[in-house]
């Protein structure tokens, strides 16, 4: 990990709070036994400002919660709309973090086929 001398959570804001809460997201750690709200303020941020990063963050969440159907939508997208390189990132990030979180290993990533 590269020391940083940037707090973890962003400044206090009083507009495009969007941001604030993207940036938080942003440096998510996965985390298991989420709550349903918990998911939904995920995928409200991916909405509001969508990027390969966020995509792979709710996507991992999803399937450390059991959602692992909605996860596989959301990868599908990611693969659909970003450059090939950031799809193969984002596959080669989830092989590696699936040492971390077995359960990532349980899910296939989308083959070409189902992308196109």
């Amino acid at each position: 990990k590269i020391e940083t001398n940037i707090p973890a959570v962003p400044p206090d804001v009083i507009s495009l709070t969007q941001f604030h809460d993207v940036i938080l997201f942003s440096r998510n750690v996965p985390k298991r036994n989420l709550k349903d709200e918990e998911l939904q303020w995920m995928i409200n941020r991916v909405e509001i400002l969508p990027s390969p990063l966020l995509i792979y963050n709710l996507a991992v969440n999803l399937t450390l919660n059991n959602r692992e159907d909605e996860a596989k939508k959301w990868i599908i997208l990611l693969c659909k709309t970003a450059p090939e390189v950031n799809c193969d990132d984002m596959r080669a990030l989830w092989a590696e973090k699936s040492v971390l979180y077995p359960e990532l290993s349980k899910m296939d990533w989308p083959v070409k086929n189902m992308i196109e």
